[in-house]
């Protein structure tokens, strides 16, 4: 990444320093209808979290689940935690979040805090978050494309709209696209054909079932998506089912991917004890934010598991799902030409992080640089978060 001078002007080990408030800041904004298998979208709602220190200064961190009920559990268990406490001790603080948890506080709110506290302590350090995971493995991070969902009438205007996106997408340098399905399996591999007739049969194509499918359905389209040459096959099953994971994962060639919805180390812990999947994909703000993300690269790692973070719909969580990816090593650290690693990007219409962040990270000839800034390197524009509260 280059040399850079890391000295602090707001740390000093003599001075016990206190976080000083939390404010939340939950917003929604409405945008044109679109379904993958769990259903329509009408709207993008997150809940943006900022914890100040008593210097003033301030990390970001983003929740998600029903905003009410989030909210009320920020303001009722996880506060009292955190408020008076050593931002620096983030680790800690998730232990005690964890209690919480346990008695039924969403996992998406204390995800949340996790990773607004790793951005304050990577600002009160002046470095950044991927420094604080152990340095930057991977400078060359490639963006694939999650799009091309379901909209109205696509089976009667016989896919126009669905080949307009895909070659947008194309015009916008992606070198990899995960597509949905879960409408059906003939429908699927309709849709499956037209793209990779559009792109050519070399390009990556991923899909997603967002557990759509019984087993049966799911291995006979898998064998069809293996015909194809799909890279993976993100939760085709409900993902409560590892034995019929295992299973699948035997007799089909194509990988298969999930986690997104798991927010439970122990959890974790069996999909990839049992070798399930071969890529494991945390979501920074379900899982519990970064720390429990650390320990689920590890067991991943140590099972030759991929390590891939789910980003979909998020505005703070995106720079988060960034350094993960940038400050885990892939196995890169003895291969002698960088290969890129993918990461997810959203690219369905999101006015929130169009809007709310001041600097979203630009895709250049399909790769995206690592942001360098102290802390996450996400800058929020004040000035247009009243105009988006929920």
């Amino acid at each position: 990444m280059g040399r850079r001078s890391y000295n602090s002007k707001y740390y000093n080990s003599n001075k016990d320093m206190k976080i000083k408030e939390i404010k939340l800041y939950p917003l929604k904004s409405i945008v044109k209808p679109f379904a993958s298998a769990t259903g329509w979208k009408r709207s993008r709602e997150t809940i943006l979290i900022e914890i100040i220190n008593d210097d003033g200064l301030s990390g970001w961190g983003e929740a998600m689940g029903p905003l009410y009920s989030v909210v009320k559990a920020i303001e009722e268990d996880l506060s009292p935690i955190i408020i008076n406490q050593d931002p620096l001790d983030n680790g800690v603080l998730w232990e005690k979040m964890q209690i919480k948890k346990y008695k039924g506080t969403p996992p998406g709110a204390i995800g949340g805090i996790d990773i607004a506290l790793w951005d304050l302590k990577g600002k009160i350090l002046n470095i950044p978050v991927y420094k604080l995971l152990g340095g930057c493995f991977s400078k060359k991070i490639q963006p694939y494309a999650t799009a091309l969902f379901y909209h109205a009438n696509e089976e009667e205007n016989n896919l126009e709209l669905f080949e307009k996106e895909a070659r947008r997408l194309l015009d916008l340098n992606f070198k990899a696209i995960k597509m949905k399905v879960g409408f059906g399996i003939k429908h699927d591999i309709k849709r499956v054909n037209k793209l990779r007739g559009i792109v050519g049969e070399d390009f990556p194509i991923m899909v997603d079932a967002n557990q759509s499918y019984d087993f049966s359905s799911a291995l006979e389209l898998g064998k069809v998506l293996d015909e194809l040459g799909v890279i993976w096959f993100e939760e085709p099953l409900q993902w409560i089912s590892i034995a019929a994971y295992r299973e699948l994962s035997n007799r089909l060639q194509l990988l298969i991917a999930g986690g997104e919805v798991e927010n439970n180390l122990m959890g974790f812990f069996e999909i990839i004890k049992q070798r399930a999947v071969q890529i494991i994909q945390p979501d920074p703000i379900f899982c519990g934010g970064i720390t429990p993300c650390q320990h689920i690269a590890s067991l991943a790692k140590a099972s030759q598991v991929a390590f891939y973070p789910h980003c979909f719909g998020n505005i703070v969580s995106l720079f988060a799902g960034i350094h993960l990816t940038a400050g885990y090593s892939h196995y890169a650290n003895w291969m002698p030409i960088e290969r890129p690693i993918l990461f997810e990007w959203d690219t369905t219409d999101n006015p929130l992080k169009e809007i709310v962040i001041q600097s979203i990270p630009e895709i250049k000839n399909g790769y995206i640089d690592v942001p360098r800034e102290p802390g996450l390197g996400v800058e929020i524009n004040r000035a247009v978060l009243k105009k988006y509260l929920a």
